[in-house]
């Protein structure tokens, strides 16, 4: 179930949590993300790319548990044990 943004915000209110806007720059990136894993022939979910596009435009990394970041070459990731 993915809640919507207004309740994610509500729910961790932590000052080390930022959400990010999309914007031209990370819509470019998204979609140079897309056409790099369709030509590598590995889809990944929407959602995915559109997080590693957004941490891509601002040079952050991706920590996640989903070890398919390792498969999107314009973002760095830390995947963690689970």
């Amino acid at each position: 179930m993915t809640l919507p943004i207004h309740l994610l915000i509500r729910a961790i209110p932590h000052p080390l949590v930022e959400v990010l806007d999309v914007d031209d720059d990370a819509s470019c990136i998204y979609a140079e993300i897309i056409v790099a894993l369709s030509k590598a022939g590995t889809p990944l979910q929407t959602k995915d790319i559109w997080v590693a596009a957004v941490a891509a435009r601002d040079e952050a990394a991706v920590l996640t548990y989903d070890e398919h970041f390792r498969l999107i070459h314009r973002v760095g990731s830390t995947i963690l044990a689970g």
